[in-house]
């Protein structure tokens, strides 16, 4: 995996790497292909390394620039983000000021659900923390083309549904290939698509 500069001017999402978790790879080989800027947080710089990841911005907790000259020469141009009390808002941030209406961010579900809430209407943020793909809904009804079989889950409980079985307080399952929809009580409503 080389560069991932297919696509210029903040035309798609960001990426934001800050905790993979395991089998998120092949994940990110699809999105890389899509994706014109990549922030990493540093603890992921020796992965990123292996994998010949082009990363355009590295959040870092402290000034730690000389520890990492050598990724950084290899990088060139890469910009260099001093984290504060939160790296996930000091990322967020940084691609809010650049432009990006959106961002692909990997990281725990528990760290990106109150980012999603706390940026809506400024930048749309994807979780993907593996299984799941969680993304927060701009209206109380949502509806998408889904194959038979496949897993969600939905917060809160929505108030009416078609086509989905309820397995569990919070799993769903799609009864039948087509379409899904799904009605909520309340904003935000979040939708968790399984990827397995």
């Amino acid at each position: 995996m080389s560069s991932h500069h297919i696509v210029r001017d903040e035309q798609e999402p960001a990426l934001f790497l800050y905790d993979l978790g395991p089998s998120s790879e092949e994940i990110l080989q699809q999105l890389l292909g899509w994706t014109p800027h990549v922030m990493l947080r540093e603890s992921l710089l020796d992965w990123a390394h292996s994998w010949l990841i082009k990363v355009d911005a590295l959040l870092l907790q402290a000034a730690k620039h000389r520890e990492r000259d050598a990724f950084m020469l290899e990088q060139w141009p890469l910009e260099v983000i001093e984290g504060g009390t939160s790296l996930l808002e000091t990322g967020l941030t940084y691609f809010h000021a650049q432009g990006f209406p959106a961002v692909h961010l990997f990281a725990p579900y528990d760290l990106g659900k109150p980012l999603q809430s706390n940026w809506e209407g400024r930048l749309e943020i994807v979780v993907w923390d593996y299984p799941w793909k969680w993304y927060l809904t701009r209206n109380t009804t949502w509806k998408k083309w889904l194959l038979q079989g496949q897993g969600l889950q939905l917060e809160p409980m929505p108030k009416s549904y078609q086509n989905l079985e309820q397995k569990s307080a919070k799993h769903w399952c799609v009864k039948e290939t087509g379409w899904v929809h799904a009605e909520s009580r309340q904003l935000p409503f979040w939708v968790g698509e399984c990827l397995l």
